[in-house]
């Protein structure tokens, strides 16, 4: 049986984009947890619609958290 890790993934994310005040890639996040950043970019669809985090697109755009944003 395969072990479910997205409730670990997702707390592991909250924690690292809670301590950047600045916008961070997804790119930046699959390195810190060891994986592809289309798993990042489809976790943290499911954040922002939940209302946990947003995005910033553009050149240096990328994931915040609702912290970093005020």
């Amino acid at each position: 049986m395969r072990k479910d890790s997205r409730l670990s993934r997702v707390l592991h994310v909250l924690i690292h984009l809670n301590s950047y005040s600045h916008p961070v890639t997804s790119e930046t996040l699959a390195n810190m947890l060891l994986t592809n950043p289309v798993v990042v970019r489809r976790t943290m669809a499911l954040l922002r619609q939940a209302g946990y985090v947003s995005a910033i697109k553009g050149h240096n755009g990328g994931w915040l958290t609702g912290h970093s944003l005020n």
